[in-house]
């Protein structure tokens, strides 16, 4: 798993990237979940300076060597074009679904 925090003063806005590899996915399967934890609680990540403005994008990457090559060259912002190159917003989006549980 791939985990990066950016902070943007021009928009004042702090981001969450998490990007799901193929291992992290068969372990949620059999009900392992991701557990993300504050470096104060022994994890990784850092105190966000804009918590109303918090934005998270989590993706999977079957094949994740783009991903590190993104993160190698230090190019966050490319790795995020790359991430969202099949974004797309839909009708249905944010609108709960009925899953019969409670």
């Amino acid at each position: 798993m791939v985990i990066f925090q950016a902070e943007s003063k021009l928009i004042s806005e702090s981001l969450l990237v998490i990007v799901i590899e193929p291992d992290n996915l068969e372990r949620m399967e059999s009900a392992d979940p991701v557990t993300l934890k504050s470096k104060q609680l022994g994890g990784l990540l850092l105190p966000v300076e804009h918590p109303d403005n918090l934005r998270v994008i989590v993706a999977f990457e079957r094949e994740s060597g783009r991903v590190y090559e993104f993160l190698q060259r230090q190019d966050r912002g490319g790795l995020l074009q790359y991430l969202m190159r099949g974004y797309e917003l839909r009708g249905t989006d944010q609108i709960p679904k009925n899953t019969g549980t409670a």
